[in-house]
């Protein structure tokens, strides 16, 4: 039993995402902890997509944040929350059901811990993970090792309300990498995170070679938008560089197939060369940074 039952807030951005928001909001209402502890902010990042009927929960408040990207959307619902902990996760995840409990007996019981980065498992919804859902399998919300650099993403981040009373709230001027650098920000002023296996949320597989050209777009905008200079430098030097990193990855998943491994390989390789591609096109006003 929790000794302390703080009110607790929930952020989740949204971008033309209702269906799958509404599967988070349906597992939102499944949580052990007591619903009249828990205030749900869904920001809606296109004030001109109106929400299709859904029935709310009156946990359940619909905001609209019209300045493009997902941490412009969290900071707003950070402006509206009360909890004493602030969690995130995105509109196509779907958290267990103990997920808020689960992080509240952690908070209570390490008064040290500032920051919970909680395991994020990436699902299939096919019988068995196609080719292209193996690699966000393998690649994609890498939790624990994020940790050990500082950081962790916002599909599953809880912080303590003072996180950012102390250091603010994120860069709302990037379109990705805000989870990044925001938690690299708390990790120098000495605010503590770990990341714990049991406080978890499902997120789906991307299952199309599409999508994670989408992310690769994505995420070259946000480097660039962070550090101009050195995304440059790492687009022309390590960028092009073949991944012997990304190599170890996929071998060490124990695929049971050389010729995903190799598929695997290669299309890193290739998300790679295309993210720095883009960063290039960025650099010569060819092209702008991608909200989606």
């Amino acid at each position: 039993m929790i000794e302390t039952n703080p009110l607790v807030t929930v952020i989740i951005p949204t971008y033309h995402d209702w269906p799958r928001l509404s599967a988070c909001l349906d597992a939102l209402k499944m949580q052990s902890y007591s619903a009249s502890l828990i205030e749900i902010f869904v920001v809606n990042n296109d004030p001109q997509d109106t929400p299709p009927p859904m029935e709310l929960a009156e946990n359940v408040t619909i905001l609209a944040e019209s300045k493009p990207g997902s941490y412009a959307a969290r900071n707003l619902g950070l402006s509206r929350a009360n909890g004493k902990l602030i969690f995130f996760t995105d509109s196509d995840c779907k958290p267990a059901s103990d997920w808020i409990e689960s992080a509240v007996t952690i908070f209570n019981a390490s008064p040290e811990v500032k920051r919970i980065a909680g395991r994020v498992k990436v699902f299939s919804a096919h019988e068995t993970f196609k080719l292209v859902e193996l690699y966000d399998s393998v690649f994609a919300f890498q939790q624990a090792d994020y940790v050990e650099s500082g950081f962790a993403v916002t599909a599953n981040l809880i912080a303590r309300r003072e996180c950012f009373e102390l250091i603010g709230p994120f860069n709302s001027d990037l379109m990705s990498g805000g989870d990044v650098e925001w938690n690299l920000r708390a990790t120098e002023e000495g605010l503590t995170m770990r990341y714990y296996d049991n406080v978890m949320v499902q997120h789906p597989a991307r299952d199309s070679l599409k999508e994670l050209l989408i992310k690769a777009k994505r995420v070259a905008g946000g480097r660039y938008k962070k550090e101009r200079t050195e995304a440059i430098k790492w687009s022309f030097t390590r960028g092009i560089l073949p991944p012997v990193g990304a190599y170890k990855t996929i071998v060490h998943a124990k695929l049971q197939s050389t010729k995903n491994t190799v598929i695997l390989f290669f299309l890193f390789y290739m998300l790679k060369v295309y993210t720095s591609i883009n960063i290039w096109l960025l650099a010569l006003n060819l092209a702008q940074p991608s909200r989606k």
